[in-house]
């Protein structure tokens, strides 16, 4: 659900939240958690939810205090209506508030982008217990996400909270980073295996730009190659795209929250051969308000 446009305020400070939860099949669920984010100081971007994943993204945007107010709020939910013990999905999590990243959208810069992440990771572990790991910039070490999945409470200690798992809420990851794109592409045919390998030769491809894996979504009855293009400045979606078509019939694509404005030009630009373009030469009065 892609809501309307908002021009922002000179000198404005906004960060942009991206909290992923792991609930993506109860309906009421997921309206609570978009009316709480509505009926809150921040704007409520883009939010949607998959089945098989079970998994829900919610993209929101506002100033520094009023970003951390809402996720506590929104955490709060969580943890009172999700149960991580009957939780069942594709997607790797660890609580469930799973992510909680910040990013500097205007006039912030990515150290106030991790001392927002780290006030919001410190009010969760005092009004919660919930345990909080650092990633990217929020973290000194700059641990990835990908290292928070593997290492918690094995390798790796909560830097903010309890040192054990919340009992049904599991821990969270609290980061700091760039403006990344979730995508996902669904192959036409193939196996488990070929989704896993085309992951695998992504990952390759794109140099750790790409994040990727393997899925099969039984809803749909796809395999499925996940991605988070964390390179947006190097990587297009149609570079991605072109690339998978190579070992694989694409089913078709789709595009998971908000990507930057300068991530849809380029895809734009590459996806069309321009030698250039503008962004005035994109109207924003007319962009399509409906899917």
């Amino acid at each position: 659900m892609i809501l309307p446009h908002h021009v922002t305020e000179p000198n404005e400070q906004l960060m942009q939240c991206v909290p992923n939860f792991s609930e993506g099949r109860d309906d009421s669920i997921l309206q609570t958690l978009a009316n709480t984010i509505t009926a809150s100081a921040v704007r409520l971007v883009d939010w949607s939810a998959d089945v098989d994943h079970n998994r829900s993204v919610f993209t929101f945007v506002g100033s520094p205090a009023n970003i951390i107010e809402t996720s506590v709020c929104l955490a709060r939910m969580a943890v009172q209506m999700i149960d991580l013990n009957s939780h069942t999905g594709v997607h790797p999590r660890i609580g469930v508030l799973d992510v909680l990243p910040v990013v500097p959208l205007a006039n912030v810069t990515m150290d106030e982008c991790s001392s927002t992440a780290r006030t919001i990771a410190w009010r969760l572990s005092k009004e919660l217990s919930l345990p909080v790991f650092f990633y990217d910039f929020a973290s000194e070490s700059f641990h990835t996400l990908p290292a928070v999945r593997k290492g918690a409470f094995k390798t790796m200690q909560p830097d903010s909270g309890p040192n054990v798992p919340h009992k049904t809420a599991g821990a969270v990851a609290v980061g700091a980073r760039d403006p990344l794109v979730a995508f996902n592409v669904n192959l036409n045919g193939g196996t488990l295996k070929d989704a896993k390998r085309i992951a695998q030769l992504v990952r390759i491809r794109f140099d750790g730009g790409v994040r990727a894996l393997g899925l099969y979504l039984t809803s749909k009855d796809v395999h499925q190659v996940s991605m988070n293009i964390i390179r947006t400045r190097d990587v297009t979606l149609s570079d991605v795209v072109q690339y998978i078509g190579n070992y694989a019939e694409i089913l078709d694509t789709e595009l998971i929250g908000a990507m930057p404005g300068y991530a849809a030009f380029s895809t734009i630009k590459s996806a069309l051969r321009l030698a250039q373009i503008r962004p005035d030469q994109v109207l924003l009065e007319n962009w399509p308000r409906e899917h």
